[in-house]
């Protein structure tokens, strides 16, 4: 699989409002957060400097997510809508099964893989095409109608 975007593509960050909504969506309900590790969640995607390696920048979002989070509740079940809404939204598309999503997204958590190692084996046999014609507000409620099933097994001790 290609990881870098189209060069003519312009690539669709996540705000910080957006991975707030996230949290809210996933936990059903607003939580407090640290706003310093929120912003340097969402800078994150960028890598801090010009690279359109997707896969990178999502790895980047992942472990901002999982190792510093902005919030106590909600952080596994935020990365995993984070982490595949950016890549839907950036014409991304994997054939991992939601149980796959889970256990890799746990498997950062708890330091058992890496960022990158656990998206290459999400993506493995993926490819990259055009970005999805809908809003990302709906990209992310689509990821968590999709992945409903991966948001219950995260959800126990996060």
């Amino acid at each position: 699989m290609t990881h870098a975007a189209n060069t003519t593509q312009q690539i669709v960050y996540l705000t910080t409002h957006d991975i707030t909504w996230i949290n809210t969506t996933v936990t059903g309900r607003p939580n407090h957060f640290d706003w310093v590790k929120l912003e340097a969640a969402m800078a994150a995607q960028y890598q801090y400097g010009e690279t359109r390696d997707i896969v990178d920048q999502a790895a980047g979002l992942l472990n901002a997510l999982l190792l510093q989070p902005p919030w106590r509740v909600g952080r596994r079940r935020t990365a995993l809508i984070a982490i595949t809404t950016f890549l839907t939204a950036n014409g991304v598309q994997w054939t991992a099964t939601p149980e796959i999503l889970a256990s890799r997204v746990a498997g950062v958590a708890s330091h058992q893989l890496g960022a990158r190692q656990a998206l290459s084996q999400i993506l493995e046999g993926g490819t990259f095409g055009p970005p999805p014609d809908e809003s990302l507000r709906q990209v992310i409620a689509d990821q968590c109608a999709a992945l409903a099933d991966s948001l219950i097994s995260l959800a126990e001790g996060d």
